[in-house]
């Protein structure tokens, strides 16, 4: 289970939760740089969901302002395009 990721230089603290808020299954707090996610949810939902989240990180750190939708399509492009590329993913991370 990843339990940080970086996000621009900043650390978000990734904390797996068996209650959320409002039904959610996953919450980026950008001033607490933390993102939750379900624990009670499917590991490659889990790993989608953290993807996820952190498009939220990048729009917050950047300031794009991106509606949930953008973020959705990003997350969605970016999830495919490595599940897709697993060998370029290996490469490009050495």
């Amino acid at each position: 289970m990843v339990r940080r990721v970086k996000v621009l230089g900043s650390t978000y603290r990734v904390t797996y939760k068996r209650r959320m808020e409002n039904d959610a299954i996953g919450y980026a707090k950008h001033v607490e740089k933390q993102i939750d996610i379900a624990a009670n949810i499917a590991p490659e939902s889990q790993r989608q969901t953290l993807l996820h989240e952190c498009v939220h990180a990048i729009d917050n750190e950047h300031q794009f302002k991106w509606k949930e939708d953008m973020v959705e399509r990003v997350t969605n492009a970016f999830y495919g395009f490595m599940i897709d590329n697993k060998e370029f993913i290996r490469e490009i991370v050495k």
